[in-house]
């Protein structure tokens, strides 16, 4: 994604917003207006119009192969201000402990991916809690060689189908739907 600046948030969701080639205009559209709303409520919540000239894209995609894998996804937010990225995912519940340590993994996940794409390390990940408004810092002192590691031995289970199964909206943009009981 290409640095901001001085735009309006929808100019901002329209003309940085990138999706993958396979998804109907229309959903793209309807997402696009879903994205429009929660970021203006938290632009308001969270006094982010400071923030509006820091933003390096939005709902970004992301797709390589890496040892032989597939992966793919999408950064909710990414902002940059001084040469420094930070990685903000949207969460639609409220803040958890134990589900955040899932959201935690995610991140990481998302840093070593953004770090592939744009050969830049963020310096901050954090989660948004949209129900209860929180902002929750995640680690980002980690090894990418313990995130790599972690998701081949995922996507071996996946190959194997020895998984446990999380079907739900998501399950659309999963890169391993054919290997799921649940195939969207």
């Amino acid at each position: 994604g290409a640095e901001v600046r001085e735009m309006n948030l929808s100019q901002l969701i329209y003309e940085t917003w990138s999706s993958p080639p396979n998804i109907n205009s229309d959903v793209i559209a309807l997402n696009q207006k879903i994205a429009l709303s929660q970021i203006e409520n938290l632009f308001n919540k969270f006094n982010f119009e400071s923030m509006k000239n820091e933003i390096f894209s939005i709902e970004e995609s992301f797709d390589f192969i890496d040892e032989g894998i597939q992966i793919n996804g999408r950064f909710d937010l990414v902002t940059k201000k001084n040469d420094k990225v930070e990685i903000i995912d949207f969460k639609s519940g409220s803040h958890n402990k134990e589900q955040h340590k899932k959201y935690d993994n995610q991140l990481k996940f998302y840093s070593y991916c953004f770090e592939k794409k744009h050969n830049i390390k963020p310096y901050k990940l954090s989660v948004i809690y949209l129900n209860d408004s929180s902002k929750i810092f995640s680690d980002t002192n980690f090894v990418n060689s313990e995130i790599k590691s972690n998701f081949l031995n995922i996507s071996k289970k996946i190959d194997n189908q020895k998984f446990e199964a999380t079907p739900g909206n998501h399950c659309k943009d999963c890169a391993f739907r054919n290997n799921c009981e649940f195939k969207a």
